[in-house]
């Protein structure tokens, strides 16, 4: 992110703040389906023998991590079955 003056491009101070979203498209499904996704630090690298990346975000200048204090909540999402047309 800038801070360029345009658009809405600067965090907020607080709590609860919704950083990054994620879109999920399922194919059909005949039964209720769960998927539980997670936050993981020092596993994967943006090329074969690359640095492992962790999750940070970067305010003013400073690099926050999970060992600065970030905090990033794993999650589940339920998939309902589809009603019937």
């Amino acid at each position: 992110m800038d801070s360029d003056g345009k658009d809405h491009e600067i965090i907020a101070k607080g709590t609860g703040i919704v950083l990054a979203t994620l879109k999920v498209q399922t194919t059909v499904l005949s039964t209720e389906y769960t998927v539980g996704f997670s936050f993981k630090d020092g596993i994967y690298s943006t090329v074969d023998l690359g640095v492992k990346l962790n999750n940070m975000i970067v305010i003013g200048g400073q690099s926050i991590t999970r060992a600065k204090g970030l905090t990033l909540t794993d999650q589940a999402y339920e998939f309902p079955v589809p009603p019937r047309i």
